[in-house]
């Protein structure tokens, strides 16, 4: 911003001082909705998480019982009765969770 004739530079360089804080404020205002942005997308992939974390306990507990619960909760291999609890089954199981991307601010 040009001084004015008729500003002194004590003026001058107030408002021009004013200016500058101006947009370092916007600068800031946009830095703070990119970041909450940021955590938004981070919550939902929180949640995300939970959720899978939330069947696959559920799941191993399921598995846990069948193998190890009272005999009427049970079917035991009568070929294998000392088959291992993780042998079976588990490579097949996915989840279609993606992976996360962290990106650091700027």
């Amino acid at each position: 911003m040009q001084p004015s004739l008729f500003m002194s530079p004590q003026e001058a360089h107030l408002k021009q001082e004013n200016e500058q804080l101006k947009a370092f404020l916007f600068a800031s205002q946009e830095r703070v909705k990119e970041g909450l942005a940021q955590i938004q997308t981070y919550q939902i992939q929180l949640k995300q998480y939970q959720e899978a974390h939330e069947q696959m306990r559920h799941q191993l507990n399921e598995l846990i019982r069948h193998r190890f619960g009272s005999k009427s909760e049970r079917t035991v291999d009568s070929n294998n009765p000392q088959q291992d609890l993780f042998s079976t089954g588990l490579d097949t199981w996915s989840l279609d969770i993606p992976t996360p991307k962290f990106e650091l601010p700027k």
